[in-house]
């Protein structure tokens, strides 16, 4: 029916096209009229004079308002010239050329034209047959666009929410949220979107929305939450952003956006969300960012950031969860982030970190995960994180730790269940108080020089799933208290001084399928261990 209706309104455009008083070429477009309606009574019904008099008119006015130049608006096929013509000539609602509604209708209609499929859907026909132009149509087009160009009131479009103005009837209320997100959305971020002045949410996350984020995008003074991760934007993070004083959240995550980040994010006071994760952003972390306050949550991983960690960092005293991960920063770490007595969530991974961990480190009381390997630390393993009871996840690996762990380290880490030291160069006994990590799944302690024997104790831990103890200076008997692990899957104590046979209770373990990967030093002449059941031996 919309296909044969289309047929009919292509006819009625070619003719009205022809005529000495027409506009212009319109683009055919399949979706700007609602299918439910005769093509007879939809939009704007005046003779040509007086249509081209009612175009004038809204042209008139979005150029005043510096919505859209005149030129854009005279492009043939542009998002601004399907706009215009939509709500001049097509739209139902036929709002006078100064209705206060009028711009933001224009603007979701533009931002509609901009985002709603790729250059195809211009070149659309019907020459293969309703039933597989239709079909085409859907494959190019939103997820979802129930209700857009209708004609009906746009606070009933799919994803757009409105508060009534005074004065005003509900049904043309001005729009405070925008939420299309995961949507199919193709296309460009049109400037013309600053035309919602009462936007107070905007969520674009998990489309393929690509070029720049327009420079208008800052002049939100009602915008308090902007989802644009998971797109496909590039260019840069415009200064303009520092101007969304209302901004609580701010998330352009997992883009391809280059550049700093300016200075003016500093100013957005209220910000409690600040994701800039995955994207091409180089040059240092702006000091600027120890101004925001109420910041919770700060995620900036997995960029090309380099230089010393500012010390400002400490001032974000709310800070929940800070993500600072596969970049490259370098120098030691301020001490003063050991303020961050709020902090549940550090990840400072896969940097260029040197120096010690700050002995302030052990007042984070509420850190679960801790997040520090890959980086060129050095000094003692800080004692002051045994002090860290709720810590669940503790990762030190690949840095350059040196000495013995305390013996009491272990006490009061009652819930931790993954700790991974290896490729480090730790020394002395695993201490016996490891036997109170009875959540412990993962046990990494592989490349050190870890001497004396496996403590029994570590027969203790019940829920272990890996134990890591190779190329280290372990000596004496494997001690049989492993075959208590009844959970365990992976086992490597190759390359160490372990000798002896295997118990058997271990090797049960492997008889009841759970044990898969189990590695020892059971090669040579003479064998160092004999072990019937290992899946890999070693010299």
């Amino acid at each position: 029916v919309l296909l044969a209706i289309l047929v009919l309104l292509v006819g009625i455009l070619a003719a009205w096209r022809a005529s000495p008083s027409s506009l212009g070429s319109i683009t055919k477009r399949p979706d700007i009229i609602d299918p439910e309606e005769e093509p007879s009574s939809s939009g704007y019904q005046g003779d040509d004079k007086e249509l081209a008099f009612r175009y004038g008119l809204i042209e008139q006015r979005l150029m005043d308002s510096g919505l859209s130049l005149a030129s854009e608006m005279g492009t043939d096929g542009s998002a601004q010239n399907l706009a215009i013509e939509w709500i001049a000539i097509f739209d139902k609602a036929i709002l006078d050329p100064e209705h206060p509604i009028l711009l933001q209708r224009y603007a979701l209609a533009v931002f509609f034209f901009s985002t709603y499929a790729d250059d195809d859907i211009y070149d659309y026909d019907d020459t293969d047959g309703d039933e597989v132009g239709a079909r085409k149509l859907d494959e190019l087009g939103w997820n979802d666009w129930g209700g857009w160009l209708s004609g009906e009131s746009h606070c009933t479009w799919y994803g757009v929410e409105c508060q009534t103005e005074a004065g005003l009837d509900l049904d043309m209320g001005s729009v405070t949220h925008l939420n299309l997100t995961s949507n199919n959305l193709k296309g460009f971020l049109p400037y013309e979107i600053n035309g919602l002045i009462d936007l107070q949410l905007l969520d674009l996350d998990g489309n393929s929305l690509t070029s720049d984020i327009p420079e208008t995008i800052g002049d939100f003074a009602d915008l308090e939450i902007l989802y644009l991760s998971n797109n496909e934007f590039s260019g840069t993070i415009h200064t303009e952003i520092g101007m969304l004083s209302s901004l609580t959240e701010l998330y352009l995550g997992n883009n391809g956006l280059e550049g700093t980040i300016p200075t003016e994010v500093g100013n957005l006071i209220l910000l409690e969300a600040l994701a800039l994760n995955e994207n091409s952003l180089t040059g240092t972390l702006p000091r600027e960012l120890g101004n925001l306050n109420e910041l919770s949550f700060l995620y900036l991983d997995n960029n090309g950031l380099k230089g010393q960690l500012p010390s400002e960092l400490g001032s974000l005293k709310k800070l929940q969860d800070i993500r600072l991960s596969a970049n490259a920063f370098s120098g030691t770490i301020p001490r003063e982030m050991g303020d961050l007595m709020g902090l549940e969530y550090l990840y400072m991974d896969s940097n260029e970190l040197v120096g010690t961990i700050p002995d302030t480190f052990g007042d984070l009381i509420f850190v679960k995960e801790f997040h520090l390997f890959g980086n060129q630390l050095t000094g003692s393993f800080p004692e002051q994180l045994r002090e860290l009871e709720l810590m669940t996840h503790l990762y030190l690996d690949h840095n350059a730790l040196t000495g013995p762990l305390q013996e009491d380290l272990f006490i009061r880490l009652l819930f931790l269940e993954e700790l991974y030291l290896s490729d480090n160069k730790l020394t002395g006994p695993l201490p016996s108080s490891i036997g109170n990590l009875e959540m412990l799944t993962r046990l990494h302690l592989s490349n050190n020089n870890f001497s004396m024997s496996i403590p029994t104790q570590i027969g203790n831990l019940d829920n272990l799933e890996e134990c890591f103890l190779e190329n280290n200076q372990f000596e004496g008997a494997i001690p049989l208290e492993l075959g208590n692990l009844v959970n365990l899957r992976e086992l490597l104590i190759n390359g160490n001084s372990l000798g002896g046979p295997i118990p058997f209770e271990v090797c049960e373990l492997t008889e009841t399928q759970v044990l898969t990967e189990f590695h020892s030093d059971c090669n040579g002449d003479p064998k160092k261990v004999e072990c019937p059941c290992c899946t890999e031996c070693f010299d």
